[in-house]
C-alpha cells in the first residue's frame, strides 16, 4: 500500500507545466503541524536563541574530527534559553538527544520539533573538550512583536523585541532592555519628532520599558493621555522626545 512521506508546496518548472524540480513538506514536520493545530489551534516552533554556520574541512581539523560533522555557534542571543543554559560563541555542537547533528539545517529542525518547555541535551566540544549541556527549549518568536492587534500601530509606531531584532539594526550586546521600533509610518506623531526604524525606547513618562509586556502594559493603561515623553536610544546617543498624541 502506499504511504504519505511529504506534501508538494512548489515546484520550479521551466515549461509552467507539472515537470520540472519539486518541493515538499517532510510528512513527520507535517503531521507534527497538524497535531499542534488540533490540540492548541496554532503552531508553536521550539528555539534557544542561538545562531548557527556549518563547518567545513578546516573547522573540522581545528577541532580534532576525523569528518566533518556539527554546526558552530556563532551568536547567542541576549536572556535567551542558550545563554541561560551556558551556551557560548565558538561552541561546536555534534549532537542533539543522541541524534547526530551534520548541519544547521538538521539542528534547526530538531530543535523546532521540541516542544516549548522541554529540555534538549546538546554534546557539545568547547576548546577541543567535549560536554553535554542540557537548554531548555523556548518558542520561536516569542514576544517578538507587540501585542497590539494585527495591523494597528501606536501613534504611528510599530515595535519588536530587542533580542528578535538586535542584528536587524545592529544593535550592540551591551544594550539588554527595551524595545526596537520597527516600523514608522508618514505623517504621524512619531514621524514628526524624527523617530525611525532601528531606534531603541526604553523608558516612556519616566517609566521604565525593559521589553515588549511593559510597552504593551504601558500603552493599555495609558491610551487616554495626550502627551508621552520617550527616552530613545540611537547610534550609542540618548535623547528625550516628545510626542502629542492628539
Amino acid at each position: 500500500k502506499g504511504q504519505v512521506i511529504g506534501i508538494n508546496t512548489a515546484i520550479f518548472s521551466q515549461s509552467g507545466g507539472s515537470i520540472g524540480i519539486g518541493f515538499a513538506v517532510p510528512i513527520n514536520i507535517a503531521k507534527n503541524v497538524v497535531q499542534q493545530l488540533i490540540q492548541k489551534g496554532k503552531v508553536e516552533r521550539g528555539y534557544i536563541g542561538a545562531f548557527v554556520q556549518d563547518i567545513d574541512e578546516n573547522l573540522a581539523k581545528y577541532h580534532n574530527l576525523d569528518q566533518i560533522q556539527g554546526v558552530l555557534l556563532t551568536e547567542i542571543e541576549s536572556d535567551s534559553p542558550a545563554e541561560k543554559a551556558g551556551l557560548k560563541a565558538g561552541d561546536l555542537v555534534l549532537s542533539a538527544n543522541g541524534a547526530r547533528v551534520d548541519n544547521a539545517s538538521s539542528l534547526i529542525t530538531v530543535i523546532s520539533n521540541i516542544p516549548p518547555g522541554e529540555a534538549i541535551n546538546l554534546e557539545i566540544m568547547r576548546n577541543k573538550k567535549k560536554m553535554n549541556i542540557k537548554v531548555t527549549v523556548g518558542i520561536r518568536g516569542e514576544e517578538k512583536t507587540s501585542q497590539l492587534k494585527p495591523g494597528e500601530d501606536w501613534l504611528g509606531m510599530r515595535f519588536g523585541a530587542l533580542n528578535s531584532f538586535r542584528r536587524n539594526f545592529n544593535l550592540p550586546q551591551s544594550i539588554k532592555k527595551g524595545v526596537v521600533i520597527t516600523e514608522v509610518k508618514e505623517d504621524t506623531p512619531a514621524s514628526q519628532v524624527g523617530l525611525r526604524p532601528g531606534d531603541l525606547v526604553d523608558m516612556i513618562n519616566n517609566i521604565a520599558i525593559p521589553d515588549m509586556k511593559s510597552l504593551d502594559s504601558f500603552i493599555r493603561q495609558n491610551k487616554n493621555k495626550a502627551q508621552f515623553l520617550m527616552r530613545v536610544r540611537r547610534a550609542g546617543r540618548i535623547y528625550f522626545v516628545v510626542l502629542n498624541a492628539q
